[in-house]
């Protein structure tokens, strides 16, 4: 959808959307990327006005919890934390 050379920048533009200050500016923002994107790749920014709901969900929660808000999961939940084995000598 994206070629690989404009990764670096789609992806910029797309951060540019989560560091506004409000829901409002978060909005606005996000619309100008999907303008800027679909002029030069109308795919990704078709792409991206499709998942706007999902993508802008996290503004409904107030902004001081924004940042505690993961911004993923699997179906199953995140995996459980790494344990390392430890082989001590028997006694």
């Amino acid at each position: 959808m994206t070629p690989k050379s404009s990764q670096p920048w789609v992806a910029t533009l797309v951060r540019t959307v989560f560091d506004q200050a409000d829901a409002n500016e978060v909005g606005g923002q996000f619309d100008r990327v999907t303008e800027a994107l679909s002029e030069k790749l109308p795919k990704a920014a078709d792409h991206l006005s499709g998942a706007k709901a999902d993508l802008l969900a996290f503004t409904t929660y107030p902004r001081e919890v924004w940042r505690q808000i993961p911004a993923g999961t699997t179906e199953q939940g995140n995996p459980p934390p790494y344990r390392r084995r430890r082989y001590l000598p028997r006694p």
